[in-house]
């Protein structure tokens, strides 16, 4: 695959001297396909959670998401199904009420850690029209 891209936007100016535009070649390109495949985004999709929380578009976590999805399973009172809800219905909200670039909504969720203490998770909601929706602590940015 190969892209023009502006030499201004690659090298300061005068560096190096030569035509307007330099020709790069992307070598390879990781999909979130192959993301899924390899276990770093899980598919949250075809989850009755993602789906009633209002999700109409693909839907994925990160790994590290949703292994403190996991971890808090069976910790006073709480299930998977409850965690993931939380997570996915809080995520929609945020989107339909952020008044600015969509492409990355910040949001909260109310959440238990292992010991049972509830926790405030800071997480963000990215949105790209060819991949649809991932779900991410922000460190996984």
């Amino acid at each position: 695959m190969r892209h023009r891209i502006p030499e201004d936007s690659l090298f300061p100016s005068g560096y190096p001297a030569g035509t307007p535009e330099t020709l790069i070649e992307i070598g390879s390109t990781y999909t979130r396909k192959q993301a899924i495949e390899d276990g770093v985004l899980v598919d949250l999709s075809s989850t009755r959670e993602a789906r009633e929380a209002g999700f109409k578009a693909p839907v994925a976590a990160t790994r590290h998401l949703w292994e403190t999805i996991e971890s808090g399973v069976g910790v006073a009172g709480q299930d998977l199904k409850g965690r993931l809800w939380d997570v996915c219905f809080m995520a929609v909200q945020a989107f339909k009420t952020f008044n600015e670039d969509k492409h990355l909504v910040p949001f909260e969720v109310l959440m238990k850690d292992t010991q049972g203490k509830l926790q405030k998770l800071k997480l963000w909601l990215t949105f790209t029209e060819s991949e649809g929706f991932t779900i991410m602590h922000p460190e996984d940015y």
